[in-house]
């Protein structure tokens, strides 16, 4: 792997390459063409490896969206580390729920999508928690189930938004427990406060949370 770019670096590179090939209206590129450009503008083979790596793309003929290149490239934590940590979640049973267990290999896409469209999954995930929906329909179309969509979130919101501090809640016994803060509505009710140790346990051995 190269060297980090610095941002403004790294999206000034993506940036040119596109407007460079007057691709505004379709906002489409195959991979191929974006690498001959590259050369054609005499970016260093490193800054398009940096680059195009860090946007999780490989090299071939299909095709790239500028939002695609862009969202992934400028993410805070690598997609693959993401998408690791969100596996390791799956085969530990985090992802769980009554509809289903775990997300699939070929669903991981629809998980990492996630990530770069917190914000759109986080509403769809509303929506459905407010009609008692299994399933939420995903940014790409994927439908996964509500539990495996919720425990996504969940790690996304961590890899995204400023640290907060935990909550005291009070638990049917009456006694007073330490709960993690998050945007996610009856989380607390949603899972239980072992499940939340051990889902935080996988993002404090991936550096995403401090020990």
């Amino acid at each position: 792997m190269a060297a980090s770019l610095d941002l403004v670096e790294r999206k000034r590179a993506v940036l040119e390459v596109f407007q460079k090939d007057d691709t505004k209206n379709t906002r489409r590129i195959s991979q191929t063409r974006l690498f001959q450009i590259c050369q054609d503008l005499k970016i260093p083979l490193e800054r398009i490896r940096e680059t195009f790596e860090t946007a999780g793309l490989m090299i071939g003929n299909g095709d790239v969206s500028y939002d695609d290149v862009v969202s992934r490239a400028f993410c805070p934590v690598d997609v693959f580390k993401f998408a690791l940590i969100i596996k390791e979640m799956s085969s530990e049973g985090l992802l769980c729920g009554i509809e289903a267990c775990g997300v699939r290999d070929d669903q991981m896409p629809a998980c990492v999508r996630m990530l770069l469209q917190f914000e759109k999954t986080m509403d769809a995930y509303l929506e459905a928690q407010s009609a008692n929906a299994n399933f939420v329909a995903t940014p790409d179309g994927t439908e996964l189930p509500s539990s495996a969509v919720r425990g996504v979130l969940f790690v996304a919101e961590r890899v995204l938004k400023p640290p907060t501090a935990p909550k005291l809640v009070r638990a049917p016994s009456g006694a007073m427990i330490v709960r993690q803060s998050s945007g996610l509505p009856e989380l607390t009710r949603q899972v239980s406060v072992k499940w939340e140790t051990r889902a935080l346990h996988i993002l404090k051995t991936h550096g995403i949370v401090a020990e």
